[in-house]
């Protein structure tokens, strides 16, 4: 018998189609398995959904009792920790597995700490539509922190990874998707493993998280202050982890001194640019754009704030 393996699914308001991503799991061809589910206070019919499965099979799964709303990431950080398993496998409550997920991924990670897959768009009816996420984004097999500083191609659904990880991710801040920050560890560790395969049916629907498909282009430029200074809160949360090593450190702290520095930065940062021009095939490899709109991206980051920051506060 092989060790054990742990499905982390957290869910909140997810009666549209959580039924049909729990049935998924129950038929998943690998033992031993274990089912945890974290709900984060749904005022639908999902605890309902989730009792019905219990109760059908109780020696799978085991439910945790949430007193108060956490947030997607933290809910996911938190359950992460009741896992028994060897191999631990994050799982949102709206997709569909493939019934052999489990089993592949333990079979390929070998010495790695976390492998990740393709995944499978289909619609809201699960008809599929002819496009897989590495149709939109590069995926990255090298592990190397670099590439994936800015950009980040691994999606939690379609990760597994080894409860070691577990003695260095905390402490955690939720500012950071949690999928990034268990590709940040697993890297840092012993390193990270693409396979290309589809191993989950990745639904699209109004209500997605993250959007592939660039449906929502209705949702408004995120401010350029905001931004940078989001990025300077992210690298050093990065910098002062359990889990980075002293070169990547450095490398991190420099950055972040960059981004730090362009907010007092009236005109174009040279330093900025040199960086960014120098690292493009790797800070950009999972962004399918064109090398022109890569160069246009080089620039704008390379543009001081300090005339917006004075705006913002005369204004």
């Amino acid at each position: 018998m092989g060790k054990l393996a742990s499905i982390v699914v957290c869910t909140y308001n997810g009666e549209r189609y959580l039924k049909e991503q729990l049935e998924s799991l129950i038929v998943q061809s690998y033992r031993p398995l274990e089912i945890i589910i974290s709900d984060d206070g749904s005022s639908d019919s999902t605890n309902q959904i989730i009792e019905e499965f219990r109760n059908a099979y109780p020696d799978l799964f085991r439910v945790l009792d949430n007193r108060k709303h956490q947030g997607l990431n933290h809910n996911f950080m938190n359950a992460f920790k009741y896992a028994d398993g060897e191999y631990i496998f994050p799982c949102d409550q709206d997709d569909v597995w493939k019934e052999d997920k489990v089993e592949k991924l333990v079979s390929e990670i070998g010495d790695h700490d976390m492998i990740y897959t393709d995944s499978i768009l289909v619609s809201e009816t699960h008809e599929e539509m002819q496009k897989k996420r590495s149709d939109i984004v590069n995926m990255v097999a090298e592990s190397e922190l670099i590439y994936f500083i800015f950009c980040n191609c691994v999606a939690g659904h379609s990760l597994m990874f080894k409860r070691s990880l577990l003695d260095v991710m905390y402490p955690y801040d939720s500012h950071i998707p949690n999928d990034w920050w268990i590709t940040w560890a697993a890297i840092s560790m012993n390193g990270i493993m693409y396979l290309d395969w589809g191993s989950v049916y990745y639904r699209q629907h109004d209500s997605n998280i993250s959007d592939p498909l660039r449906k929502k282009s209705g949702r408004k430029r995120r401010d350029s202050i905001k931004k940078n200074q989001a990025r300077i809160k992210w690298l050093s949360l990065l910098r002062d982890s359990n889990f980075i090593s002293s070169k990547d450190k450095d490398m991190v702290e420099n950055i972040r001194v960059l981004y730090e520095k362009r907010l007092n930065n009236m005109f174009f940062d040279m330093a900025m640019f040199r960086f960014h021009y120098k690292n493009k095939e790797k800070l950009y490899f999972s962004l399918k754009k064109s090398p022109a709109k890569i160069f246009r991206n080089i620039v704008k980051e390379s543009l001081g704030l300090k005339h917006k920051v004075f705006m913002k506060k005369v204004f």
